[in-house]
Order: structure tokens, then C-alpha cells, then sequence
């Protein structure tokens, strides 16, 4: 591939191509990894073509889906209802985008309203000092400077200043987004995106700060060229002049302060509560060893592991895990009870050794922690939704359930185990 070509999922760089059908995961009907990209023909219209692919799709999971078994009518139906839509991948195709594309955009709003409170602020200043320009200006005039000269220095003043910001700015740039890159960076899976300052940056910059100068210097120019000289030598057309211009600014600004810091206490006090948040165990002296394996281990060897890391002075207690709690990571099934088809709800599971709620510190309601000789399927903690869902929230002790294959479209992942160990102190 082209050196520029790193693949069509931004944040992830793609360094090996394979073919598809190398994966056994082809084979199975209950993924979901596919990504389908499609170039149009030129002057094919969207919508027909949108139309026509999902009525393919429709008629063929409507075929598919006669080979289901144990599904309910409404788990049919609710498949069958999935729609084909078409979305512009110039910019590519990824998780990142559509996980913090709301978040950007709010902050890109937030710096815009900054912006225009600045500039309100600078638009008082000029109208707070027209009249003392005013007398600069008929001086300039009456000694010979004719509009265009007096537009010129106001542009050129105007060009300076916009030139000083888009530097300013363009430092602030390149580490805003490289601290933005630092602060969604996910442990074990880098974000890694190309943030290259080419020729169209470039000239979008040069565009812009054009843009700046001549919405913000060409009509103060104008405005300044416009002086009567023997007017403002002698002190200006009256003492209200310009004042209605300067109260309006003042009233402008003060609303745009009013939304300003009322969005940054939004802002400030949501922020405070996500940092605050309880996770629901506690976090301190937990420590998590995630250990990616050439190839997979037996249940003994994770156990001798287990126990070794055990005796590790400064370890309080160890457990295994499928993978650490609030991660991208999930495995779900149906649920179905007394012999009944499964219902339309998902339920997502994680497997845990024995010992895993105690070094979590979790509370346990009614009922017993996993034992050592506990096996799939003979044990399961449940939580207190789960009984609400599936028991009316009854106490689901004694009771049992069967957990039924994913349908296609849901995502059903093994990964490799995590050693949870919480510590009595961690060394520096």
C-alpha cells in the first residue's frame, strides 16, 4: 500500500492486510465485525440506491432468518426491522468519530461562543474609541491623506493583529490536539491519528485570517475614512454621538456573558460529577495485570498464577477475570426461562474465579459467592436489575435460567483472562 494509506478506520493504523475469509469467524452467524465499504458510480442518486440495498438486505435475512430456532415472534420481527443506510466515509469509518464527535462539537461551540464574546468586546472598544480615532483621522486628512490611505492603515492594522492570532492560534492547535489525543487514549488499544499540517491547513489558515481582516478591518476603515475634519477637530457631532452603537455593544456583550459562563458552569459542575462519579466498588489499591498470550492456557495454569501472585508481599488478593469491568469488551446472550423462548432483552456476562467479588469488594445482597468447585453452568451472580427483569424482583436465589445463543447482529467476544489483584500497597 501507499505510504499515506494506514486504512479506513481513523485512530487505528493498520500496518497487515489480510483476507477476510482467512478468519473463522466467516463461518459463524452470530458476529457483527464487518465493516462494508461501497464506491458509487458517478451521478448515482443516493436515495434509490439506498432503497434498493436495503430491500436486497430485507429479503435476504427475511430468508435467513426461517433457520432460527428458539426465537420469538417479536426477537423475528425486531431483526427483520434492521435497515440498510448509506453514510459518506471520505473521512472514513470508525468508533472514534461517533464517540466523541458530540463532545467536539460541543466544545468547538463553546470556543466559538468564546470567540464572539471577544469580538463583541473588541467591537465596544472600537466604538468607545471612534471618537478619540476620529481626531487622528481628520488630522490625517487635513494634511493631505486621502480614503484609500486612511482604509489601508486601518486594514494593515487589522492585518497584524489577525496575523499575531492565527499564530497564537496555530500553537494552540497543535498541542490542544495532541493533549485531546493524551486524554481519550485508551490503555492497550493507542489512538494513533495523522495530524500532519499539509498544504490545504495551510491555505484553510490563510483563507481564514483573510476572512478575519476583511470582516473586521474593511468596515472600521471605511467607517474612519468617512471623517468630516472640521467636525471632529471641533470636538465631534455632540455629546450622544455614537452612544446608541455603544449601548447596543454593551447589551450584546452582556447576553453573550450571561450564556458564557452559564454553559461553563454546566460545564464545570457535569464535569465534577463524571470526575466524582461512584463506580460502584472501590478503585483504590486495585491493581489490574492484563497478559496477552501466544497461545491459549488451561484453567490449572491461570490457577498457579493466581496462587503465585498471591504470595507476592503486598498482595491482599488476587482473582481472574474475562476482562476488567468498564471496558469496550462484553460478551451477551438471550435469556430464557422455564424451557420458554428467550425474551427480547440482552444480558451481558462476565467470567469470574472465585474470590472475585471479595477483591472487588462488591456487596452481596442475599445468596453465596462463587466456590472453588463451582462450574459453567452451575453458579451465577446476578444483579439487582437482572432480578427485576427476569424474577419481578423476587429474590433470584435457587432459581434458574438458560442462556440461548446470540442472534446475528449481536456480538459475542472471548478474550483472554485478566488477574484482578487488589494490594495493600502498591511500591512507587
Amino acid at each position: 500500500m501507499e505510504a499515506p494509506f494506514t486504512g479506513t478506520s481513523p485512530g487505528t493504523v493498520t500496518d497487515i492486510f489480510l483476507p477476510a475469509m482467512i478468519s473463522g469467524k466467516t463461518e459463524r452467524d452470530d458476529q457483527s465485525w464487518l465493516r462494508t465499504i461501497a464506491r458509487v458510480k458517478p451521478g448515482t442518486a443516493i436515495g434509490p440506491l439506498q432503497a434498493r440495498l436495503n430491500a436486497n438486505s430485507h429479503a435476504f435475512e427475511q430468508q435467513r432468518a426461517k433457520h432460527f430456532g428458539g426465537m420469538s415472534n417479536i426477537q423475528t420481527a425486531r431483526f427483520l426491522a434492521e435497515t440498510v443506510t448509506l453514510e459518506p466515509a471520505a473521512a472514513g469509518a470508525s468508533n472514534l468519530q461517533g464517540d466523541y464527535r458530540r463532545s467536539l462539537l460541543s466544545a468547538w461551540r463553546f470556543g466559538c461562543a468564546g470567540a464572539a464574546h471577544r469580538v463583541c468586546q473588541c467591537r465596544q472598544s472600537d466604538a468607545a474609541q471612534a471618537s478619540t480615532r476620529a481626531r487622528e483621522m481628520a488630522l490625517r486628512v487635513s494634511i493631505g491623506a486621502g480614503r484609500a490611505r486612511l482604509v489601508q492603515l486601518v486594514m494593515v492594522e487589522s492585518a497584524c493583529v489577525a496575523s499575531l492570532a492565527s499564530v497564537l492560534g496555530g500553537l494552540f492547535a497543535w498541542w490542544a490536539a495532541l493533549f485531546v489525543v493524551r486524554m481519550i487514549n485508551a490503555a492497550g488499544k493507542p489512538i494513533q491519528l495523522l495530524l500532519r499540517a499539509d498544504s490545504r491547513v495551510l491555505a484553510f489558515g490563510l483563507l481564514l485570517t483573510a476572512a478575519v481582516i476583511l470582516l473586521f478591518g474593511l468596515a472600521p476603515g471605511l467607517h474612519a475614512s468617512g471623517v468630516r475634519p472640521a467636525s471632529a477637530l471641533k470636538g465631534g457631532e455632540g455629546p450622544h454621538a455614537g452612544r446608541r452603537l455603544t449601548h447596543a455593544l454593551i447589551a450584546v456583550q452582556v447576553a453573550f456573558c450571561f450564556l458564557i459562563l452559564f454553559d461553563a458552569g454546566l460545564f464545570v459542575v457535569t464535569f465534577d460529577r463524571l470526575s466524582n462519579r461512584s463506580m460502584g466498588f472501590p478503585a483504590d489499591r486495585l491493581l489490574v495485570l492484563n497478559v496477552v498470550l501466544s497461545r491459549p492456557r488451561t484453567a490449572v495454569v491461570w490457577d498457579e498464577v493466581a496462587n503465585r501472585l498471591r504470595g507476592v508481599p503486598g498482595v491482599e488478593n488476587v482473582a481472574i477475570a474475562g476482562w476488567a469491568v468498564f471496558t469496550a469488551n462484553s460478551m451477551n446472550n438471550f435469556i430464557s426461562l422455564h424451557g420458554e423462548p428467550p425474551g427480547p432483552v440482552l444480558t451481558y456476562f462476565l467470567n469470574v474465579s472465585a474470590g472475585w467479588r471479595e477483591t472487588m469488594r462488591l456487596k452481596l445482597i442475599p445468596g453465596r459467592d462463587f466456590r472453588l468447585d463451582d462450574l459453567t453452568p452451575g453458579a451465577a451472580l446476578v444483579n439487582e436489575t437482572f432480578a427485576r427483569e427476569y424474577f419481578n424482583g423476587e429474590n433470584p436465589v435457587g432459581k434458574s435460567f438458560l442462556r440461548t445463543r446470540p442472534l446475528s447482529g449481536s456480538v459475542s467476544c472471548c478474550w483472554t483472562p485478566l488477574r484482578v489483584a487488589r494490594c495493600e500497597s502498591i511500591p512507587s
